[in-house]
């Protein structure tokens, strides 16, 4: 799957997959009446070579996987595509963004999983009392040791 919205890097939806797909249902306007919604704002032919290059790359690692007990160089893979369709279909994302020390952080949710993904903000002072703290464990530890 691809995603179809800008806003979205792709390698962040791929961190939320799976989505049960024997759950899509036909799209209905009224799904969503009252929320602010975002739908594909991606070129058709874009997203699709997207995913014609990824479908392509997994193609080519599992012929590589198949041929890992035996040796080789070289390996071309030529794949014949018939009857190719796509279908575009609207899942089930969580767009969550909060604002922290001035900056603005966004994660994402599977809304079927609950699985998340997003950026954390991280506390440099916080980090560094941590690392501090550590060393000084280790180095008590080394020193009762002695």
């Amino acid at each position: 799957m691809v995603c179809g919205n800008n806003r979205l890097p792709q390698q962040d939806i791929n961190k939320i997959y799976p989505f049960n797909l024997s759950q899509v249902k036909v799209f209905k306007p009224d799904y969503l009446l009252d929320w602010q919604s975002r739908a594909y704002d991606k070129d058709l032919n874009e997203t699709f070579s997207v995913a014609r290059s990824f479908i392509e790359g997994r193609i080519l690692s599992e012929a590589a996987s198949y041929l890992a007990d035996d040796t080789y160089k070289d390996l071309n893979v030529e794949t014949l595509y018939t009857h190719e369709t796509f279908k575009q279909i609207i899942l089930p994302v969580w767009i969550c963004q909060y604002l922290f020390k001035g900056k603005t952080n966004q994660f994402i949710i599977n809304g079927q999983s609950g699985i998340i993904s997003g950026n954390k903000p991280l506390s440099i002072s916080k980090i560094v009392i941590a690392v501090v703290i550590t060393i000084i464990i280790i180095a008590l530890l080394y020193m009762m040791s002695q």
